[in-house]
């Protein structure tokens, strides 16, 4: 028994450790984005989250790729993710515990072979440096074990050394060049058991495993800077280094440098197997023996004149990395390995990882790429659009609305599956907008061109002429009226059916008008105008509320979304301000708020007391009404610009969020306040239903029918007595007034003039069934409501019937007298009186009844 209590204890003391850590964890709301970052500045995405098959989710368009992102923005099947905070990636180096990522702000990550964190924040190396390489070798432990380790070196001449684990070693860490050289290169020699690296003056030095100097030559290169090293992984091998300063290459220690024919220069060299590889600022590469490599190589040109970054070998074939976004592969044979691939954007190619037979490929701008053993992005993505880029899209309810270059446009599911196949307007120009006013959407886009579409995706009005002829770049529905915005601040609103309310008019203060929303009272249009941002307020009749408003710090504001409160605004560089619902910006220090890690925002959309910001670099991030991100941003549809992030229950309709009834298109908002409004999808306006989902067990904001033997939640089922079968006050958990059932009794039993009626039964349809009477024979009276079972005299009986001992029975018919018996006649008679007995005959009648006592 103490055994057993022991071990409950501590299980008990485990869990109760793992909740506080989690609620400690959970508790933390990190900084949305500091211009400097300290260690521990945020926690990194653990593991990657699923959309809920049943949705809603957020649905993203990028390119021609349309992703679903859950709640957490958080996509369904990342093809990318950003790590390292954003903060860039210069190089990386994995061993069999991990990846690490370095980037110019001195900050590392330890990842895992599907690019995610594991030690869930930033680190910190050589003081905040900027880190230009790093380098795997080993670090001997004991006498007679080593571990791998790797060496960083960067900025100001500085090293440092990281565990296995991806941990920095504090206490090993050095300036080697005090005078300020960068250390631009390093290489770990197995044979030596040292560390060697270049710096930008030329020197090459070798280090012990206390990063104390061995050797330092500065005599080979002659001043220029050290560009790439590389060491044999044989041990026995005598020359153990090989460096390059640009056009330079050499073999250390001791030798002589060597210049390159051709005009090459190095920037990159890895070496395995016995193979050296090198890699030039003109995308070409070259390969020979370790000890074989000489000033006239064979040159193949790889990467289309794209610099060679880093060369990564996976143990059959190796992989060039390089700028554009270039990369290929080079056979273990020496040559090159179909074409040239680009990966992502056109962000340099920095770093690699061999994991689960496909690469990920780290960029300067701190993405982790997923690619296919064939340099192909693992995109599993759908194209709404075909092959054609989307430009924006819009929800309604369970489908959405998606338009983009060519005229093409789409009818999806919430799930972004195709429902319409791809259509196109006649024209074929351009699409930059979609909007849903409920009941059908409005596009438009290039020359003011402009349509009216069903839910099936079919044209249903002739081609509409907007904005006097000027670009459409956004419309936005206020529940009687779209408003149509565009180029140079012009605007026009449109009735459902296409009909023009009023002529474009032009809105001074801006040079276009990039996006608009409706907040339930009035519009806001946002934009630019002479290289600061713009904002204006519009009346639901299309006057102007305020006068232009800018803001400053944001030179093009792309993006608005209403909370219920007041808006948030976004645009260049990823800043987002909020301003009033009186128009007013905030304008308190650190008022700008940088949210998406330096890419534009090109989509804001507004759920769950949360907003989701979204633009380029694919990038989507989740951030709280405070503007502060409980996780970092990562990437969806593509890499490219996310151009449209909306929410698959969109405001307005059935579970989108409001403040106020004029908020919602079809039904009631309930609960009405900024984190608890939402809007029903229909009228759901009898007593036994409800669009709470607390009252009917299902979702909020889906109409649905309260239990059975609910009270009604509105008005009220009027109960009635049970005599009338009518309604039993409460609901019948179909979405009616319930009646009372089958079992009730509607009417009582009664007796009366000899005959008795049984009690009525309710049918369950409001009716009253009583059953035929009976007659009480054979009594004639009733005792009380049910027929008397005791009689006194016939006269309480039937006819027909006698009381006998109390109980009618049948009275029993009268038996005939019987005829005499004939006299004899003749002289000889005898006469007997009649019935006497004879002798014999008493002597019979004596043998009976003796026979019968001695049975008895």
């Amino acid at each position: 028994m103490r055994s057993h209590l022991n071990k409950t204890n501590a299980w008990m003391l485990v869990v109760g450790l793992a909740a506080l850590l989690a609620a400690c964890q959970d508790s933390t709301t990190p900084p949305a984005e500091p211009t400097e970052q300290p260690a521990g500045e945020q926690l990194e995405t653990a593991q990657q989250a699923l959309t809920d098959p049943a949705g809603p989710n957020y649905l993203a368009i990028g390119g021609p790729f349309a992703d679903l992102l859950d709640e957490a923005g958080e996509p369904d099947a990342p093809a990318a993710r950003l790590v390292n905070g954003g903060n860039g990636i210069t190089a990386g180096s994995a061993n069999e515990f991990g990846w690490v990522v370095v980037g110019p702000t001195g900050t590392l990550t330890f990842l895992d072979d599907d690019g995610r964190p594991k030690l869930g924040m930033l680190r910190n190396v050589i003081e905040n440096k900027r880190v230009d390489f790093i380098t795997l070798g080993e670090r001997r432990v004991t006498n007679d074990t080593t571990q791998s380790a790797w060496l960083v070196g960067g900025e100001d001449g500085r090293v440092q050394f990281i565990n296995q684990q991806g941990e920095p070693e504090t206490q090993l860490a050095a300036q080697v060049y005090t005078s300020g050289e960068a250390v631009t290169a390093g290489a770990y020699s197995v044979g030596a058991e040292q560390w060697f690296i270049g710096n930008d003056a030329g020197f090459v030095t070798s280090l012990n495993n206390e990063l104390t100097v061995v050797t330092n030559d500065g005599v080979t290169f002659g001043g220029d800077a050290i560009s790439a090293l590389t060491a044999n992984t044989d041990a026995a091998s005598a020359v153990r280094v090989f460096a390059a300063a640009g056009a330079k290459g050499a073999y250390l220690p001791g030798g002589t440098s060597f210049e390159f024919a051709d005009g090459a220069v190095v920037s990159a060299a890895s070496s395995a197997d016995g193979k050296l590889v090198i890699g030039t600022v003109d995308g070409r590469v070259a390969m020979a023996d370790f000890e074989a490599m000489t000033e006239s190589p064979t040159w193949l040109d790889a990467l289309d004149g794209a610099a060679v970054n880093e060369i990564i070998y996976n143990g059959t074939e190796w992989l060039i990395l390089g700028d554009l976004g270039r990369a290929r592969l080079l056979g273990s044979d020496g040559q090159l390995v179909g074409e040239v691939a680009e990966l992502g954007s056109a962000a340099s190619l920095e770093t690699a990882q061999w994991a689960k037979d496909r690469w990920l490929v780290g960029t300067s701008d701190s993405l982790v790429l997923d690619v296919s053993p064939t340099l192909e992005l693992n995109l599993d993505y759908q194209r709404p659009l075909g092959d054609a880029d989307a430009t924006d899209a819009t929800t309604a309810k369970e489908l959405a609305l998606v338009v983009g270059e060519g005229g093409k446009y789409a009818i999806v599911t919430d799930r972004g599956e195709s429902m319409s196949g791809v259509k196109s307007i006649p024209s074929g120009a351009d699409l930059h907008t979609a909007a849903w006013s409920g009941t059908t959407f409005i596009i438009g886009g290039v020359g003011g061109e402009a349509y009216i579409v069903d839910e099936a995706g079919e044209l249903v009005s002739d081609k509409l002429e907007l904005l006097d002829g000027r670009d459409i770049h956004t419309a936005a529905w206020s529940g009687n009226v779209w408003l149509v915005a565009g180029e140079e601040g012009y605007v026009q609103r449109v009735r459902p059916d296409g009909a023009i309310v009023a002529q474009a008019e032009q809105l001074d203060g801006f040079e276009r008008i990039n996006h608009a929303r409706w907040s339930g009272l009035e519009w806001i249009v946002v934009g630019t105008n002479t290289g600061k941002g713009a904002f204006r307020l519009i009346n639901g009749d299309g006057t102007p509320k305020i006068d232009t408003g800018d803001l400053n710090g944001i030179p093009n504001v792309l993006a608005a979304e209403w909370n219920g409160r007041e808006w948030l605004v976004g645009g260049t560089d990823g800043f987002v301000q909020v301003v009033s619902a009186a128009g007013v910006p905030r304008t308190m220090a650190g008022s700008l708020v940088p949210v998406l890690a330096g890419s534009d925002i090109h989509s804001i959309e507004f759920h769950g007391g949360q907003y989701l910001v979204a633009g380029d670099r694919g990038l989507v991030r989740i951030v709280n009404n405070n503007l502060r991100s409980p996780a970092p941003p990562v990437v969806a549809a593509g890499f490219e610009r996310v151009v449209a992030a909306r929410w698959t229950r969109p405001r307005g309709f059935g579970q989108g969020e409001c403040l106020t009834s004029e908020r919602c298109y079809v039904g009631e908002c309930i609960g009405g306040s900024i984190q608890a409004g939402f809007c029903c999808d229909s009228s759901c306006d009898q007593p036994c239903e409800s669009c709470v989902g607390s009252e009917t067990g299902g979702e909020d904001g889906v109409c649905a029918p309260l239990p059975a033997d609910a009270e009604p939640v509105q008005g009220s089922c009027e109960a009635a007595d049970a005599s009338t079968c009518g309604l039993t006050g409460l609901c019948d958990g179909a979405g009616e007034c319930a009646l009372f059932g089958a079992d009730v009794e509607c009417q009582p039993s009664a007796c009366s003039d000899g005959a008795v009626s049984p009690a009525g039964l309710c049918d369950g349809e409001g009716a009253c069934v009583v059953a035929e009477s009976s007659p009480c024979a054979p009594y004639v009276g009733c005792d009380g409501d049910a027929c008397a079972t005791v009689c006194s005299s016939a006269d309480d009986c039937v006819e027909g019937y006698i009381c006998d001992a109390g109980e009618c029975v049948v009275e029993p018919e009268e038996m005939p007298e019987p005829e005499p018996e004939p006299e004899p006649e003749g002289c000889c008679a005898v006469v007997r009186p009649p019935h006497v007995p004879t002798p014999l005959g008493l002597l019979v009648i004596g043998l009976i009844g003796l026979l019968r006592r001695r049975r008895a």
